[in-house]
């Protein structure tokens, strides 16, 4: 299935990273509820409707032209993690900016950074119960490391770019371990039954990332 209707990327140790198509982005938006859904009652006891799962479907609709969606598949045609990048078109707005009250232009103001280009980081998602199930020689750690890779190597080819994203606790430390510099740009709230807070990444911190010699290193072990 995922063969013929997606976009093979690379070929790892016992999974395969597609670029998803239009096609497959039900089963794509409904992987990433159901794993939020899973973490986030288990740690916060949040009690998602119906209605969440199918506001995160429409948007994923409204805005696949402009965005690009990879996600980790295993050798049973299962998906094992995901992650989005959009481009943010003039007069969209995002939950930063709605429901977290962020206005942008005063960030890249009081930062003084040199912005042309704002991208939107999320969906991602690792199933981490099937990738020890299954034993799989890859970690967490190292798919989220691989998804953001391929995500910041699209915004890295425009100069002067700007990541925003809404990242929970553990996210933000995984981030901040595997050597990515996302700042804080805000306090936490709820959102999708997470405590989460607004966050950036410069253009230059996801260039430097990426030229890291460790980072490289890394990167060669699981292809």
């Amino acid at each position: 299935m995922y063969a013929s209707k997606n976009k093979l990327i690379s070929r790892y140790k016992g999974l395969n990273l597609y670029q998803i198509r239009k096609q497959s982005l039900t089963s794509f938006s409904d992987f990433v509820f159901r794993l939020y859904s899973y973490h986030y009652t288990k740690k916060y006891n949040w009690q998602p409707e119906d209605q969440v799962q199918l506001d995160m479907k429409a948007s994923d609709e409204k805005r696949f032209y402009q965005s690009i969606y990879f996600a980790f598949i295993n050798d049973k045609e299962e998906i094992v993690g995901t992650i989005k990048l959009t481009y943010r078109l003039e007069g969209d707005i995002f939950p930063i900016e709605e429901e977290f009250d962020i206005d942008l232009s005063d960030v890249i103001a009081q930062r003084n950074l040199s912005t042309k280009h704002i991208w939107h980081l999320g969906r991602l998602a690792i199933d981490s119960k099937l990738l020890k199930e299954e034993k799989h020689q890859l970690t967490a750690k190292e798919l989220i490391s691989e998804l953001v890779r391929q995500a910041f190597q699209i915004v890295d080819k425009n100069p002067d770019s700007l990541v925003i994203a809404e990242s929970d606790a553990l996210i933000y430390t995984i981030f901040r371990e595997i050597g990515i510099n996302m700042q804080k740009i805000g306090p936490s709230q709820e959102c999708l039954g997470s405590p989460t807070y607004p966050v950036i990444m410069t253009g230059e911190d996801i260039h430097y990332w990426l030229n890291d010699t460790e980072n490289k290193k890394m990167s060669k072990v699981y292809k």
